[in-house]
């Protein structure tokens, strides 16, 4: 009877008929609470609380099931659950400890180690631990080859490079990823290479890295690099005072048909702070 009223908890998550589905797994949890099936219904109860959009529900009743039934099967999925709702509510050290939790242990849990992995580097990135996301990144390369989005790990282990101030090893690495990469990945490539020279100081070669971008971009992805590498050529214009070809760049971005509005607002915002700035000075 048990089961039968979770496998109609579950049916109605996957209608999407939250209210009818905390119902069900509520009738299993309170009327058959030593059935071997409520760990895993309190487990749904929680996920259903994430999809409803209530995260401290959820918080709530994960902590609630993994501290009652700690060596149940259910719990690992349950720890790196909760990692995710504290890693969306930006509490970064306790996802960061539910996570460790589940590479701490990875026999009870192997299928989901390079889950556990992949968030907690990016966990690690979000708290500035840039020496702990590098080790971990080479980790999840060497573990995990056949990963169909490995070039975005190789990629960040030039940007966590540049992060930690190395930033000549950071072009160097970044350059050797050049020869394996499509346009989009070379665009993403150039633009982190002139990030690595801007940061070094180099500001003219940056700006080199930062023009080839446009010429790459072969359609809109997630990240509007173009936009972006205008705007790093603008700021590296301004560290070298050439303050009239900053602002060519940032005109660059408004005068773009694809760049996004508020992209187009911070672009003027940039163009009226320079020419306050020439006024001051002149």
């Amino acid at each position: 009877a048990a089961e039968f009223e979770f496998e109609r908890g579950k049916y109605y998550v996957r209608k999407d008929d939250l209210p009818k589905a905390k119902q069900r797994f509520a009738l299993v949890t309170s009327q058959y609470p030593t059935v071997a099936i409520v760990p895993e219904a309190l487990y749904w109860t929680a996920r259903t609380f994430e999809l409803d959009q209530k995260p401290q529900e959820a918080v709530r009743v994960y902590d609630s099931l993994i501290r009652t039934f700690p060596n149940d099967p259910i719990v690992p999925r349950a720890q790196v659950s909760l990692g995710n709702v504290y890693y969306n509510l930006e509490q970064w050290d306790a996802a960061a400890k539910l996570y460790k939790a589940i590479l701490s242990d990875e026999q009870r849990s192997p299928e989901l180690v390079q889950f556990a992995m992949n968030n907690l580097i990016l966990t690690y990135k979000e708290l500035a631990l840039y020496d702990g996301a590098l080790e971990l990144t080479r980790k999840y390369i060497d573990r995990f080859p056949d990963d169909p989005d490995l070039i975005d790990k190789r990629i960040d282990i030039g940007v966590l490079y540049r992060k930690l101030g190395y930033n000549d090893q950071s072009i160097v690495h970044l350059q050797s990823l050049l020869e394996n990469g499509n346009a989009d990945i070379e665009a993403e490539l150039r633009y982190c290479i002139g990030e690595a020279y801007f940061y070094k100081g180099d500001y003219q070669q940056g700006i080199l890295e930062f023009l080839k971008v446009p010429y790459l971009v072969t359609k809109r992805g997630k990240m509007d690099w173009t936009s972006t590498a205008y705007y790093m050529a603008g700021q590296s214009y301004e560290k070298m005072t050439k303050y009239d070809q900053a602002i060519t760049m940032y005109k660059q971005i408004i005068d773009r048909k694809d760049t996004d509005a508020q992209f187009k607002t911070a672009a003027q915002k940039e163009i009226d702070r320079v020419r306050t700035l020439v006024e001051k000075k002149n």
